[in-house]
């Protein structure tokens, strides 16, 4: 755990700043929900030292990092990726609080001002500090002054200890400059790319050479086992149409939201955002109702057909399912790649007699998965396969041929044969003069990594080859052109450089305050937020 939270600290000159960055940025959107968590709990997540990690704290900083990410399409897939990172940022900064703490660091009420009103969000039009945008971001955040104060306060020491370590940090220039040099030198090259389609004859196999092959690769002709499955599925969406508001849920809910309405009526668009909010709340609650009882039905015993009529659920029938996600039965509608994965992977743990378990999948799906029928995978019989045998031994055979063709142009070349002529005698397409360099992405496909890191080690005037997605890429090093680093790129190395330096004193310092302090994690109030 410690290891991964180390690895998710790099970048230090950034993280040093994040939480100031979110909170103007809350500053700047105003978002009302940040700090609205369900339900009250005195649970600890972590223990640091002689600080404690709360549940509601976990999920107020989960809501701030939530907040950079609203426009992301893929922001319900990082979720639980995110959860990790948010605990990771806590653990690390009480570990610089509680050594703030120890060596007496100090941010004083005048430092706090003074960062508050550089906030651009709480600036006038002509950039003087607005009491008035300061009051409201303070409602919209649902916060005191106070609270947002100590908030400041803490992310101001954190960054007066941190920054202490960055000090003088530089790599002199003499240095960088060879680096620069070596990074950016140009290399001159010809290339070209020989498909196993350039390969016109290709001999057909013996009915020897045929069985032998076929024996030799029964993974290529073996038909993989398959299952038949039962599935239950449901989701928020599901419940959706079958959850209503009651009218003192409806009226509790304005009155809650009284304090968000800009006048005293509400809008007809803040009526609909009011029940909106109202019933996904209530399929929540509901959802997790749902669960909860057919789990302890899945534990006395039940089967997935009897909880689906006693709950009014859908069970699905898929056929011939195979690991690689593919199955003969129409697929669910509402059924994407990833959640298709996880049916898969839960009907290909469990044996038909195994005990059936409810699994949270992407998004808050929950499926249920019944083994059915169980088809081992099987060797399917040589006459049935004989066709694919032969194509499967003929496209081996050309990519065989592709690569000795290639070994033969390079040696040719590397003797003084004249790469254009070897090209054209093989109606092969010649790239000539292609400038690369070692930090340089073109010709991806057709100069591999392999190839380059071939071509990077060469000499001037020498061939190589390597594989490529097309089949063999040659390439000819004409010569390596030397190229001075601008200023602008030094600068920008020297930057990088300097970075990674203070990256590294950064992950040594965490390092030495874990052990200085103990962390303990409770894994299982994590699991429940």
């Amino acid at each position: 755990m410690l290891q991964g939270l180390r690895n998710a600290s790099q970048g230090w000159a950034f993280r040093i700043f994040l939480g100031l960055l979110i909170v103007c940025f809350v500053v700047l959107w105003g978002v009302s929900d940040i700090f609205q968590f369900g339900g009250t709990s005195n649970g600890v997540v972590a223990t640091v030292g002689s600080k404690k990690i709360s549940t509601r704290q976990f999920a107020e900083a989960l809501r701030r990092e939530l907040i950079t990410l609203k426009t992301r399409d893929d922001l319900d897939s990082i979720k639980a990726q995110l959860k990790g990172v948010v605990l990771g940022k806590l653990l690390r900064e009480a570990l610089f609080d509680l050594e703030a703490d120890n060596l007496g660091l100090v941010v004083t009420d005048e430092q706090v001002k003074q960062e508050i009103r550089q906030i651009k969000g709480l600036q006038d039009e002509d950039g003087s500090f607005d009491k008035q945008r300061f009051n409201i971001m303070l409602r919209t955040m649902e916060m005191s002054e106070q609270q947002y104060v100590d908030l400041l306060r803490g992310e101001l020491r954190r960054q007066q200890l941190i920054s202490a370590l960055f000090t003088g940090i530089s790599v002199p220039t003499a240095m960088v400059k060879p680096l620069a040099a070596w990074r950016h030198e140009t290399f001159l090259v010809d290339f070209t790319v020989i498909s196993p389609d350039n390969i016109k004859t290709i001999p057909t196999p013996s009915d020897q050479e045929t069985k032998a092959y076929y024996e030799k690769h029964p993974t290529k002709f073996t038909e993989p086992e398959s299952r038949d499955l039962t599935v239950l599925h449901f989701n928020a969406q599901m419940l959706l149409a079958k959850v209503q508001l009651t009218d003192e849920e409806i009226t509790k809910g304005f009155e809650d939201q009284q304090s968000e309405f800009a006048v005293s009526i509400p809008t007809e668009a803040e009526k609909a955002l009011v029940l909106q909010t109202l019933k996904k709340e209530k399929v929540a609650t509901k959802l997790f109702e749902l669960s909860t009882q057919i789990e302890d039905n899945l534990a006395g015993g039940a089967k997935l057909a009897e909880i689906a009529k006693k709950f009014d659920l859908a069970l699905m029938k898929l056929s011939n399912v195979k690991q690689d996600g593919t199955f003969t039965s129409k697929s669910p509608t509402d059924f994407n790649q990833n959640l298709i994965s996880a049916v898969v992977k839960e009907g290909f743990a469990n044996s038909a007699d195994a005990e059936i378990s409810l699994i949270e999948a992407q998004d808050s799906n929950y499926i249920g998965v019944q083994v059915e029928q169980i088809r081992p995978a099987a060797l399917k019989p040589f006459q049935d396969v004989q066709s694919q045998v032969i194509k499967a031994w003929q496209q081996e055979k050309r990519l065989e041929l592709t690569q000795q063709l290639a070994e033969k142009i390079v040696q040719q070349i590397n003797q003084g044969a004249s790469f254009a002529q070897l090209a054209n005698a093989n109606n092969l397409q010649l790239k000539p003069k292609v400038k690369l360099s070692r930090s340089s992405t073109e010709y991806a496909a057709e100069i591999p990594d392999e190839l380059r890191k071939q071509l990077f080690e060469a000499k001037a005037q020498t061939a190589v080859f390597a594989p490529s997605p097309s089949g063999y890429s040659i390439a000819y090093l004409q010569k390596i052109i030397p190229v001075e680093a601008s200023e602008t790129e030094l600068n920008e190395l020297k930057n990088r450089i300097n970075s990674m330096l203070a990256d590294d004193i950064g992950n040594q310092l965490l390092v030495t305050l874990e052990k200085k302090y103990k962390i303990e994690i409770n894994e299982r109030m994590l699991k429940q937020i």
